[in-house]
């Protein structure tokens, strides 16, 4: 393999990772330019049936670029390319060249159910929660991290039916686990973004002084030079939200003296 090629492809991906935290529009952009790289990369390679041998590079730059799409609500455009990722995971798995701990077969899943999500179409997400479940219980070290992602979504799919206290605990327990040490490499704002989904939930349930003390927690963790623009924006927003969903209880209870919020 050209390894000038896999470098470019490499370092687009990387480019395209960043970008994500920016805005969706820059997040595709940069994941078509790492398409781009490996499209040149397999034209120019000597043995070209051997596509297998791009099986990895193919999912990350489909599984990006999917998530991209899903950011930018083209939950269509986001099914393609995740389903791309999925054909090239599975493909990989079949010849023995999956992780110990399905982190690549399984995250395309959870991928393609949180997109499922968002288009209403919670059975098909449903069954692929449940086949990932299954591939992590039968991992021989399950990772954290892949592990809390399952639970992350499923509280989704939970909040999407309307289960609200089973979304809540979903996402507690996905906390739990992101708090682990063996969770380390998970980013600090997944951790607050698992706390935001719990405040939700609680809102949902019209508990709004717990899901403000939830997200006042969660906003005191944050380092006053967090760096991690996502992070402080997750907890900020979340703080925001449940303080306001307080003001709008109080003022139907007849409890507050400031002027009813409304929606």
């Amino acid at each position: 393999m050209n390894s000038l090629g896999r470098h470019a492809v490499l370092a687009a991906l990387t480019a395209a990772e960043s970008a994500l935290v920016r805005s969706p529009a820059v997040g595709i952009s940069k994941a078509r330019e790492a398409a781009d790289a490996l499209e040149a990369l397999m034209r120019s390679d000597s043995m070209p049936e051997r596509t297998h041998k791009f099986s990895t590079m193919h999912r990350q730059v489909c599984t990006v670029l999917g998530i991209a799409y899903h950011q930018a609500a083209q939950y269509k455009a986001a099914h393609t390319e995740l389903s791309s990722a999925l054909d090239s995971a599975e493909a990989s798995a079949a010849k023995g060249e999956a992780h110990d701990a399905y982190v690549d077969l399984g995250g395309v899943l959870i991928d393609l159910a949180a997109n499922h999500i968002r288009r209403d179409d919670h059975d098909k997400a449903s069954l692929l929660l449940k086949r990932c479940a299954f591939m992590l219980q039968r991992a021989y070290r399950p990772s954290r991290p892949a592990q809390a992602s399952l639970l992350n979504v499923s509280g989704l799919l939970a909040a999407a039916r309307g289960q609200h206290a089973e979304a809540f605990e979903r996402q507690q327990a996905a906390f739990a686990l992101l708090c682990k040490p063996s969770a380390a490499s998970a980013p600090t704002w997944w951790s607050h973004a698992v706390m935001a989904a719990s405040v939700s939930a609680l809102l949902a349930q019209g508990n709004a002084h717990a899901g403000a003390k939830l997200a006042t927690m969660a906003l005191a963790s944050v380092p006053p030079d967090e760096a991690d623009a996502r992070t402080v924006c997750i907890a900020t927003s979340n703080a925001a939200c449940a303080a306001v969903a307080v003001l709008r209880a109080e003022s139907l209870m007849g409890t507050s003296d400031r002027p009813a919020v409304s929606a």
